[in-house]
């Protein structure tokens, strides 16, 4: 009786140490939102701001903004062009509502998206027009290497 090859299970991929999936999250400017809408997946590079807890990301009209208020569960990736791995948050999305909270969010997006720069007149306009969601994240993991 013959028997087929086996190949041997897969080596576990490297994971980040908790400094190094703090220091990758306060320096990269964006990541991939992977969202549910009607059911099918949709993932869009986006902006984010991060106030040590929780990450804020902003949306204008549209199905990103569609798939926010549907589905609160997300995955949102960041990915480092300069090195290898991925950070991983996994979470559940909420609008901020206040205008204070609103305010602060809005400056760390616009801080990260300009590079610690001003942001321009414009940027300003599209923030102020937009719609802010936290993420709250329930699982925040690092991979040494991208898959």
């Amino acid at each position: 009786m013959a028997t087929a090859a086996v190949d041997p299970a897969p080596e576990a991929e490297p994971a980040l140490a908790r400094d190094e999936v703090r220091r990758r999250i306060r320096r990269a400017s964006w990541g991939v939102l992977a969202v549910e809408d009607a059911g099918r997946p949709y993932a869009v590079p986006m902006a984010y701001g991060y106030d040590g807890r929780r990450f804020f990301v902003a949306t204008s009209p549209g199905r990103k903004r569609r798939a926010l208020e549907g589905a609160p569960l997300v995955c949102f990736t960041i990915v480092e062009a300069e090195s290898p791995g991925c950070v991983v948050v996994l979470g559940r999305v909420r609008p901020v509502t206040s205008a204070l909270a609103r305010l602060r969010a809005g400056f760390l997006i616009l801080q990260r998206f300009s590079r610690g720069g001003l942001p321009s007149l414009g940027e300003l306009r599209r923030m102020a027009r937009g719609r802010i969601f936290r993420i709250d994240p329930h699982e925040v993991s690092g991979r040494a290497r991208a898959v």
